[in-house]
């Protein structure tokens, strides 16, 4: 029986070769596809799982970026009791940085003293 669908597997790939390379490719595809959508489920679903205290850690923004306005962490600190700690993320873009005679620039992150607080890094 196996050896019947064998052959006749092969005589019908023989018959319409471009049928089953479409067939293939869209195979292919579509597997492709799928390892790629659940790889980034997965990145997306334990990213920064590496934190002990990853259920208590929320992140507030505005717009795209990672920073936020100076005064808001400690006005959120008064006015939201169940608020523990907090910490903010601020950008420093194109930082000249010189040594000698040599000068580069570089996009710079800084935290202030909360941020190994929260974060098990």
């Amino acid at each position: 029986m196996l050896k019947h669908n064998l052959k006749l597997f092969l005589r019908n790939i023989k018959k319409s070769k471009s049928t089953f390379f479409i067939s293939i490719l869209g195979l292919t595809v579509g597997v492709a596809s799928f390892i790629i959508l659940v790889l980034y489920v997965y990145n997306d679903l334990t990213y920064n799982y590496f934190n002990k205290n990853i259920a208590n850690i929320y992140r507030v923004r505005e717009g795209e970026g990672i920073q936020t306005k100076g005064l808001l962490l400690p006005k959120m600190l008064e006015e939201i009791p169940e608020m523990q700690s907090g910490t903010r993320v601020f950008d420093w873009d194109g930082a000249r940085i010189a040594y000698q005679d040599k000068a580069f620039f570089e996009n710079l992150k800084y935290v202030d003293t909360g941020f190994f607080k929260i974060f098990s890094f």
